[in-house]
């Protein structure tokens, strides 16, 4: 699960990378792409457990809401940017085979499609 974890995030930084201009932060970006990501599904997840479960949901108050998200910042700040552990993860990930990357890249572009495109249409859906 982890090295699942740490492929999304090679993903998202050869994407920032390549298409930035000038390239600069491409590991802050990608960390805040991440944080995004996980930011939308845990909402996803309110909306359904609030709407076939408990109509209040799981985040009763705004601040509950700040204090997860805050938390996912800190872990992925954490896990990546502290002490440039993204280094590590894309060189890794960089001597995988090309099959292999471009197989790995499919999969974590459809998790990532999926996960937006399924936000959108739950904020769209329960208005």
């Amino acid at each position: 699960m982890r090295k699942a974890y740490y492929y999304l995030f090679y993903r998202l930084y050869k994407f920032w990378e390549l298409v930035s201009v000038p390239k600069f932060w491409t590991d802050v970006k990608t960390v805040l792409s991440v944080d995004i990501l996980e930011f939308f599904l845990l909402l996803t997840l309110d909306l359904y457990y609030s709407k076939f479960i408990n109509k209040n949901g799981l985040f009763t108050a705004g601040y509950e809401i700040i204090l997860i998200g805050l938390g996912i910042v800190l872990f992925n700040y954490l896990v990546f940017i502290n002490k440039d552990q993204w280094k590590e993860i894309i060189f890794e990930f960089d001597t995988w085979p090309k099959r292999k990357n471009i197989i790995g890249g499919i999969i974590s572009w459809s998790i990532i499609i999926i996960i937006v495109g399924h936000f959108f249409l739950l904020i769209f859906l329960f208005q």
